[in-house]
């Protein structure tokens, strides 16, 4: 179906999302007003819709009533550079953990104290409230140091990085395909939002980064 949308630009969507499994009406570049915001904000595209509060307490309320001791990931919203559970909540912080954290552990002891998940995982999203301490940063840190902490991934290959603009110019996320990849954020973000061009000996890699940039003019 085509029709006109805004100041004369010619629509080339259906009446729908284009994302897969999604009815919502279409707003614009074929997608849903959620899924527009999603991809300009950088959020997951696949992440569920936003839910009522009393869904989000009840499964608060589940964290506390039903204790365990495994990593419970947060199945909302994520802040988009931390991976941290985040939600809008305007009788507290927007961090999760750090409600959380306050809830199970009291008042933090100064304002510089942190909502920190001994199980390394807060940026995967757990948010079980047995994990979560308050240290300030220089405690924290002295803590991982006396962890063994997880080996940092290899750079992205050529292959790779093709790989992450294909993704990105087919829709995904760059939060999606960070997680995916196992990646930080702002490593994918530079990729396909800011960089002119990736490793000079990258020739593929960089021959699609310019013809993606030329098609997005």
């Amino acid at each position: 179906m085509t029709g006109k949308k805004g100041m004369g630009h010619e629509r080339v969507h259906g009446d729908t999302c284009t994302v897969p499994g999604c009815d919502r009406p279409y707003m614009s570049k074929g997608l849903c007003s959620m899924h527009y915001e999603r991809k300009r904000k950088g959020y997951a595209m696949e992440a569920p819709p936003m839910v009522s509060g009393s869904v989000v307490d009840a499964f608060i309320e589940r964290l506390f009533s039903e204790p365990q001791d495994e990593c419970v990931i947060w199945p909302w919203a994520r802040a988009t550079m931390s991976g941290y559970a985040y939600r809008i909540n305007p009788n507290g912080s927007n961090s999760v953990s750090r409600d959380l954290c306050r809830r199970h552990n009291g008042e933090p002891p100064t304002p510089e104290h942190q909502a920190a998940p001994t199980c390394e995982r807060g940026r995967e999203g757990c948010v079980n409230p047995k994990h979560l301490v308050w240290e300030t940063g220089a405690e924290n840190m002295a803590r991982r140091r006396g962890k063994k902490m997880p080996q940092l991934r290899p750079p992205l290959t050529e292959d790779e990085v093709i790989a992450v603009l294909q993704a990105y110019s087919g829709g995904e996320s760059t939060v999606s395909i960070a997680r995916r990849m196992g990646v930080s954020y702002s490593r994918v973000y530079s990729i396909c939002l800011k960089k002119t061009q990736v490793r000079p000996s990258f020739t593929r890699a960089n021959a699609l980064l310019t013809q993606l940039r030329s098609a997005n003019r």
